[in-house]
């Protein structure tokens, strides 16, 4: 089924949404131990975080469909407020406590996704000029 634009950002929105309600439940768990040796599970901790994050602020881009530098870094706002009160959140979760690297680390997710957004919706070069209007993502 082919959605209008209208309703595809709505379903992005609501993507966005579900997404954060995940999040959210996961820091609400007590212990996520994997079991692994420390080391191997520290690694995978962080790069958990980077793609929470990172698929936080794709679906968010995608709902919200910049078309400007303002735009894009209200969505990049709204994805660090989000990471700010996840940390926050996990300091009255038994057995979990919120602390500044790992919004640093979801941080890093943020602005990947941030980039790899810009990117994409990057109008393609021919002959080193772009093709296209001039309303996507001048930055």
């Amino acid at each position: 089924m082919i959605y209008p634009l209208h309703n595809k950002r709505l379903v992005y929105l609501a993507a966005t949404v579900l997404w954060a309600g995940i999040i959210f439940y996961l820091s609400s768990i007590p212990d996520l131990a994997s079991g692994l040796p420390s080391t191997i599970d520290l690694v995978l901790r962080k790069l958990a975080h980077i793609t929470e994050y990172f698929i936080l602020t794709w679906l968010l881009l995608e709902g919200l469909q910049p078309r400007s530098r303002w735009i894009m870094g209200l969505a990049i706002v709204l994805a660090i407020l989000y990471s700010g009160s996840d940390e926050w959140h996990q300091n009255f979760v038994i057995g979990r406590n919120g602390n500044l690297r790992d919004l640093l680390i979801d941080g890093l997710g943020i602005f990947l996704a941030a980039f790899v957004y810009k990117q994409k919706t990057l109008r393609p070069l021919i002959g080193g000029r772009r093709v296209g209007n001039d309303s996507t993502l001048d930055f």
